[in-house]
């Protein structure tokens, strides 16, 4: 059985459901970009997109992403995580990029 490919993507935050007018419009695309990636790619993809102020606790306890936040803060996000590991720091990702991930490139 092949293990699912897991893509994870760290935003500095997410929209507030109160307030969606007041929503990052990079962040809002990142989203609808993410739900397209995970509707069109099947069971063996997970696509996450988590926020510091919606995702702190668990964004913890992912090494991966408490060790990029401790070393180089806030100005390393938006980051991109495959399967754990990083693979893109300080830019946003687009739907391009989002399916070379995919495809393991």
């Amino acid at each position: 059985m092949i293990a699912p490919t897991r893509i994870e993507i760290l935003v500095p935050a997410l929209p507030c459901p109160c307030a969606p007018a007041l929503a990052d419009s990079k962040v809002l695309a990142l989203m609808g970009e993410a739900e397209k990636l995970r509707r069109g790619a099947g069971p063996d993809v997970v696509v996450q997109v988590w926020g510091l102020n919606a995702d702190l606790a668990r964004i913890r306890t992912h090494p991966a992403m408490a060790d990029l936040l401790h070393e180089q803060g806030h100005d390393a996000l938006p980051a991109v995580f495959v399967n754990g590991r990083l693979v893109s720091i300080a830019e946003w990702p687009d739907a391009a990029l989002l399916a070379t991930l995919l495809t393991g490139g």
